[in-house]
Order: structure tokens, then C-alpha cells, then sequence
């Protein structure tokens, strides 16, 4: 049954093949040169029509790709006492700064160039807590896009991070609470 089907198909396709390049078809826009020999005009030459593809609705217009917007760097300032440090932004990941075990770190951040949040969603994975309460807090940008909080390092000795999510953006602040013994510390800003 299949081989039949499959026979008849292609006898189907012979013939129509045949018949259409014998029969006297022009393609749109092809155009046959005559002969002006005899008062009789004869076709002097008929070019094959090629075959086309035809669809049966208009294809859809898809929009270009937009490329994805390049991540605003924060800045970041982290007062110790009386002293405010300023630590560079490396590719998301602030450098590190020395901290007291259970000191209050006021940290404020910016984004003055990001127009594209309007809010900031601040966790601390390792320990700690913001502004005295949970691990985590959503904060809205101010009109100068900053946000400004407490963190408190709670948990014992070494590393603390701070998890800044705006949007699918991620940046960290890292802390170190010193272990006591220097060697086994790593280097910090102080």
C-alpha cells in the first residue's frame, strides 16, 4: 500500500514536471524575443520559468534585537566611627572592609546613571542583619537613587556579604570580622 502511494506520487511528479516545462508559460517579468523574419511572428526562444515558492499568509515581522542594557555600576560609602570609606566596585563585587563583631555599619548606596529600577533588594547571606531587624529588606530608590541602611555583623568571626539584587542585576558588599590570628586574615580596607 505504501510503495503504491508512494509510486503514484512520483508518476504524479514526472508528468507534471513534464507537462509544465513543455507547455508555453512565462514567469512574471521574463519576456520572449520574436523573430521578425517572416510576416509569420514565431518565438525565437522561450526561457524555462523557474520555480518559486509561494506562502499562504505574509510572514511575521519580528522585531529587532534590543541589546541588554549594560549594568550600572553602585557606589558605595560605609562610615567606621568617624571614619567613611568609599570601596571600589569591581566587576559587582565591592572590596572587602574590616568590621567590628556586632558594630553598626551605616552604608549608604548609589546608582545615580540607572534608569531602568526603582527599587533595591539588599540580603545578607552570610549572617547579620539589616537595620536591626531581618537578613533581608526591599528599598526604593530616592529620587537620587541611593537607598541607605544599618548592617550589623551578629554571627562570630569572618566573611559577611551583602547581596544587592536590582532587577537580574547582582552586586555584593563584602565584610570581614578579623579572627584574631592576621596571618589568616585577608587583606581589607580599614
Amino acid at each position: 500500500m505504501i510503495l503504491s502511494v508512494a509510486v503514484l506520487g512520483l508518476l504524479l511528479l514526472v508528468v507534471l514536471t513534464w507537462k509544465f516545462s513543455a507547455s508555453k508559460i512565462t514567469p512574471l517579468g521574463a519576456h520572449t524575443e520574436t523573430s521578425a523574419t517572416s510576416s509569420n511572428r514565431t518565438t525565437a526562444a522561450q526561457p524555462r520559468p523557474s520555480l518559486s515558492v509561494a506562502y499562504a499568509s505574509v510572514p511575521p515581522r519580528i522585531a529587532p534585537e534590543q541589546p541588554m542594557p549594560t549594568p550600572v555600576p553602585g557606589q558605595a560609602s560605609v562610615k567606621l566611627g568617624e571614619k567613611s570609606l568609599s570601596p571600589k566596585n569591581n566587576a559587582g563585587h565591592f572590596e572587602r572592609i574590616a568590621v567590628k563583631l556586632n558594630q553598626s555599619v551605616p552604608i549608604q548606596l548609589s546608582w545615580p546613571e540607572d534608569n531602568t529600577h526603582e527599587d533595591v533588594f539588599v540580603q545578607a547571606v552570610h549572617g547579620g542583619k539589616i537595620d536591626n531587624s531581618g537578613n533581608s529588606k526591599r528599598f526604593s530608590l530616592t529620587g537620587d537613587k541611593t537607598i541607605s541602611f544599618v548592617f550589623t555583623p551578629d554571627s562570630g568571626t569572618g566573611s559577611y556579604e551583602i547581596v544587592l539584587r536590582r532587577g537580574t542585576i547582582e552586586e555584593a558588599l563584602q565584610f570581614w570580622v578579623p579572627t584574631g590570628n592576621p596571618k589568616a586574615d585577608p587583606p581589607t580596607l580599614k
